[in-house]
C-alpha cells in the first residue's frame, strides 16, 4: 500500500510540518497532518520514504495552486487547466486526483505565499538535487499544460530555482528542453549546442544515473508521477540519440 493510502486510511505517523503539513491536514479534512517532524528520507526507513514521498505530492499540488493564483486568483479555467494536468499529464488515478484537487484547494486558500511551500520543500531535499530538479521540471511542466509560460508563472518558477540553487544557465536547460527546436537535446542534457559529441556522451552518461525512474523515486517521488519519471529518463535518451545521428550523418 502506497503513502496515499496509508494517509487517507489514517496512517499519519509520516506526518508533516510547515505549510505543507496545514495544507495536508486541511486537505485530509484534519489536523493530524501537522503532528510530528517534516524531515527528509531515512535510508531503510520506511516511514520516511513515505514522508517524502507525501512532501513531493502535497508540494507538488500546493506550488501549482499558488501559481495559477499569482495573478490575484484561480478561475474555473484554471481549475480546469489543474485537473487535465493531473489527469492527462501524470494519468492520476480516480482517488489520486480526487485527493490532490483537495490539496489544490487547500492550498489555494492558505495564507502561506509559494516561496514557504519551496523554501520547505528546499529543505526537505536540499541533500537530493535530482529531486530539486524534477520539481522544477513539474512546475515548468505544469505551467506548460496550458501551452505557454506566462511572465507571473515564469518568475515563480525562477524564485523556486534561486531557491533551490540551480543557476540561471541550467534553469534556461529546464525550459529549454520543453521546446520544439533541435536545441532541446542539447537543453536536455545540459550542454551547449556547441558542445562536442564527447562532452555530450559524458553529460549523456551522468544523466542516465540520476535521472533512472527507480533512483527518483526511491528518493522520494511518488510512484503517483512515475509517469514524469519516465518522460525524463526517455528525454535524455531521445536527446542523446538525435544528437548522435546528427553527428554521424
Amino acid at each position: 500500500m502506497g503513502w496515499l493510502h496509508s494517509m487517507i486510511g489514517g496512517a499519519v505517523g509520516f506526518a508533516l510540518a510547515g505549510p505543507l503539513g496545514a495544507v495536508l491536514g486541511a486537505a485530509l479534512g484534519h489536523g493530524l497532518a501537522q503532528r510530528g517532524g517534516g524531515t527528509g528520507p531515512t535510508s531503510g526507513d520506511l516511514e520516511g520514504q513515505q514522508r517524502a514521498q507525501a512532501t513531493f505530492f502535497v508540494a507538488s499540488f500546493s506550488m501549482l495552486a499558488k501559481m495559477a493564483r499569482a495573478d490575484g486568483h484561480v478561475s474555473r479555467e484554471e481549475i480546469d487547466l489543474a485537473q487535465r494536468f493531473m489527469r492527462d499529464e501524470l494519468r492520476l488515478d480516480p482517488e489520486a486526483e480526487k485527493f490532490a484537487i483537495r490539496v489544490f484547494r487547500a492550498a489555494k486558500d492558505s495564507p502561506a505565499p509559494f516561496d514557504e511551500f519551496v523554501l520547505q520543500f528546499h529543505s526537505i531535499f536540499r541533500h537530493e538535487p535530482e529531486m530539486l530538479e524534477a520539481m522544477l521540471d513539474v512546475l515548468v511542466r505544469m505551467a506548460l499544460a496550458d501551452g505557454a509560460v506566462h511572465e507571473h508563472e515564469r518568475a515563480l518558477i525562477e524564485r523556486a530555482a534561486r531557491i533551490f540553487g540551480i543557476g540561471l544557465e541550467r534553469f534556461a536547460h529546464v525550459l529549454g528542453q520543453h521546446g520544439a527546436d533541435f536545441d532541446r537535446h542539447y537543453h536536455t542534457l545540459g550542454v551547449e549546442p556547441s558542445a562536442s559529441l564527447a562532452e555530450v556522451k559524458s553529460a549523456y552518461r551522468k544523466l542516465v544515473v540520476q535521472t533512472h525512474p527507480d533512483k527518483v523515486i526511491s528518493q522520494g517521488m511518488p510512484e503517483e508521477f512515475v509517469k514524469v519519471a519516465q518522460e525524463r529518463f526517455q528525454r535524455v535518451q531521445e536527446a542523446y540519440e538525435a544528437i548522435r545521428e546528427r553527428e554521424a550523418a
